[in-house]
């Protein structure tokens, strides 16, 4: 969603570069500007586009790993449509606490053991060390 927020943001700024663009070119005709700022304000114009395009292609990569994680095709058009209320993420929450515990409650086999910590060995070491006995 924030991404088709930024392009209509990038479409605002290129034409603002554009009406930009325009007024120097103006004030050139007439001696007010130098070439320059022509050129700056070309310059200013590209730079929003590009700007455009390299957000066009966020947001085909965001629906496309979008579609893939949904087990679907990449190249699937569709759009997300904005949220009319908050989501309920804490009782979401501790609904999926309350199915989790009741899950361990119900099959103690689901519980996972918890892991030992397991010493570094150097990766010089060998599988079978050898044994220093001491000499008397």
């Amino acid at each position: 969603m924030a991404t088709a927020w930024l392009l209509s943001a990038e479409r605002s700024a290129i034409a603002e570069a554009q009406a930009n663009l325009n007024a120097a070119q103006g004030r050139n005709r007439v001696g007010l500007a130098t070439i320059a700022d022509v050129l700056q304000a070309k310059t200013a114009l590209s730079q929003e586009q590009l700007n455009l395009e390299t957000t066009q292609g966020n947001l085909q990569a965001a629906r496309g790993g979008l579609a893939a994680a949904l087990g679907l095709p990449a190249n699937l058009p569709f759009d997300l449509q904005p949220l009319t209320e908050p989501l309920p993420v804490r009782t979401l929450a501790l609904s999926v606490d309350s199915v989790i515990s009741e899950a361990l409650r119900s099959r103690p086999t689901c519980r996972l053991r918890e892991p030992k910590p397991r010493r570094r060995r150097s990766p010089f070491a060998s599988p079978n060390p050898p044994s220093f006995h001491r000499y008397r």
